[in-house]
């Protein structure tokens, strides 16, 4: 087993309270993921105190997150036939621990929610112009917000046809 990661029996608990008793919702718990990259444990849900559990010994961080998610359109042409997919790689810099700590999505068409499917492993979200969807010019948007409130926002005008 690696000496850098050795399991508990039971959970441990870590606080964390800094001297000047304030903490916003930015601050989170993290770790070194495999590659490299930090990792979300747990973000801070009290405004003076930090606490969170672990299974498993490890380098544990606490961070303040004020980097939004990355949107990239992974299309040229804005126009689009029914049943195509409009797809966008989105990324943020801390990965999550699992899928629930991740990234909230949410896109319309001409002010009307659609949904945007998400796909963790490929980081990638798509929607699916649905077939009843009438031809003609839409203004697409896209808000992706990690768990620390952090957001970026995505704006187009696209033709179905």
């Amino acid at each position: 087993m690696d000496p850098n990661y050795q399991n508990l029996s039971n959970p441990i608990e870590i606080l964390y309270k800094p001297k000047d008793n304030n903490l916003s919702s930015k601050w989170c718990f993290a770790t070194y993921a495999n590659n490299g990259f930090l990792k979300l444990v747990s973000k801070c849900k009290n405004d003076s105190i930090c606490k969170t559990k672990i299974n498993r010994l490890q380098n544990i961080f606490v961070i303040r997150d004020t980097i939004p998610p990355s949107i990239k359109p992974l299309f040229k042409n804005i126009t689009f036939k029914k049943n195509n997919s409009i797809k966008f790689f989105i990324e943020d810099n801390l990965e999550p621990t699992k899928k629930s700590q991740y990234l909230t999505i949410e896109g319309t068409l001409n002010n009307v929610w659609v949904l945007f499917e998400y796909d963790l492993k490929s980081k990638t979200i798509s929607y699916k112009i649905n077939e009843k969807l009438e031809k003609g010019d839409y203004n697409l948007e896209l808000q992706v917000t990690d768990n620390q409130g952090n957001s970026s926002c995505y704006f187009s005008n696209i033709k179905i046809i």
